[in-house]
């Protein structure tokens, strides 16, 4: 397998198959990116509103607990990942209900802090918050301005999720930019499958499509042998997302880029300032997490397909991820793929140990799932990535990737 459209792979370097200049393809990239942006948000700005929240499902809530959170963390500090929120803040009373404005509504997670003008809307408040502090930084701008102006709870609704639209959609357009410059062709697939899934869930509110940026920078360049480089991108992914875990296996490929090759060499001030960068960003992802982890040890919160308490109950779905992950394993060892065979095996043991599982979580995998590779067995690697991202969808997180969500565009 090769990286294409970088100077090295796993093992040998790249081998372009697009013939027309790379110009050409960024350019049909940026075209496409930037109407979907505009097109999704001029129809989320301005579209009437059927409920407070302007998700397109009318129902998540996760866009505002972000938030939220970030007009928080300056008061609570490493609290928000020490203490469950609803054991630090007080819950609205009745009293308090009805003096909010009309729109600030949720059925439980709606708290009061003391000399705050506007409340505070949080889900999940019963576990420790189970996101790193990249989402907060994420959010910092548009929580200062909801927090400090007049500003509706809808119409900053509407804002963060035309934020989340635009760093979808700068990762969007790096992911499309390198599979047309490549002409990886047999991704024409996974791209589809991999873009309205990140689309359906940004549009719902999840942030998750912020990863693809680091992540697919990450794979260009393991592929360009920039093992700082890589490195520094997976930890601004960890730092993020949680969820970006998942990509161990190429964080473990840029560091041995790094030792093998002896790169600290080569460093100047501006390379170790990206190292101390780095190694700030994953240690605040890891500490966080460790912080975390006691909310997430026990019962799953959201149970999969392959999480049931009775064998009886499971033993269906997990002959059948094993039957895939064989598959999907046997065409990674033909195309000599193994980062990929990597991949699925870090990708399954950590599902399989996942406290909970939605239908977004989907939209973490869309980085692997396009990553644009090259080769003649380029298509079996394509094959065994769609296969495994699939059953997932399918048969763990019950998401369906097809762009079916489209219709609702019109109906909400």
């Amino acid at each position: 397998m090769r990286i294409v459209g970088h100077a090295a792979s796993l093992p040998r370097g790249p081998r372009l198959r697009y013939k027309a200049p790379v110009s050409l393809a960024r350019r049909v990239a940026l075209a496409m990116t930037l109407a979907s942006f505009i097109g999704l948000s001029a129809w989320e700005l301005s579209r009437t509103p059927r409920h407070p929240y302007m998700d397109l499902d009318n129902r998540f809530s996760d866009h505002f607990s972000h938030l939220n959170t970030a007009r928080l963390f300056p008061r609570l500090g490493l609290d928000i990942w020490r203490v469950p929120l609803r054991e630090v803040l007080s819950r609205a009373t009745p009293q308090d209900r009805a003096a909010l404005p009309a729109d600030v509504v949720c059925s439980d997670c709606i708290f009061i802090v003391p000399g705050w003008s506007k409340a505070v809307l949080v889900n999940w408040p019963h576990v420790r918050r189970p996101y790193p502090p990249g989402d907060l930084v994420l959010v910092a701008p548009l929580a200062a301005l909801y927090h400090f102006t007049d500003i509706s709870f809808t119409a900053m609704n509407r804002l963060l999720i035309v934020l989340f639209l635009f760093a979808a959609h700068l990762g969007l357009f790096l992911l499309f930019d390198a599979l047309f410059a490549a002409g990886a062709f047999e991704l024409a697939l996974p791209a589809l499958l991999g873009a309205s899934t990140a689309l359906h869930w940004t549009l719902n509110g999840f942030y998750d499509g912020a990863l693809l940026v680091p992540l697919v920078l990450c794979w260009r360049f393991l592929g360009q042998r920039r093992g700082l480089a890589a490195l520094v991108a997976y930890c601004a992914a960890a730092f993020l997302h949680y969820r970006a875990y998942f990509y161990g296996p190429w964080a473990l490929w840029a560091l041995w880029l790094i030792v093998r090759d002896k790169q600290w060499r080569t460093w100047g001030r501006a390379g170790w300032a990206a190292a101390a960068a780095g190694a700030f960003m994953g240690a605040a992802s890891l500490g966080t997490w460790i912080l975390t982890l006691p909310s997430m040890i026990g019962p799953p919160m959201m149970r999969t397909a392959l999480q049931s308490t009775s064998w009886e109950a499971n033993r269906a779905p997990v002959a059948l991820a094993l039957i895939t992950a064989a598959l999907c394993l046997a065409a990674f060892a033909a195309a000599r793929a193994w980062l990929d065979a990597a991949m699925l095996i870090s990708v399954g043991a950590i599902v399989t140990r996942m406290p909970s599982g939605g239908h977004w979580y989907a939209v973490s995998l869309v980085p692997w799932l396009c990553a644009a590779v090259g080769g003649r067995r380029a298509p079996l690697v394509a094959a065994g990535r769609t296969l495994a991202f699939l059953f997932l969808c399918f048969h763990v997180w019950r998401e369906d990737p097809l762009p079916a969500w489209i219709a609702n565009l019109v109906t909400r």
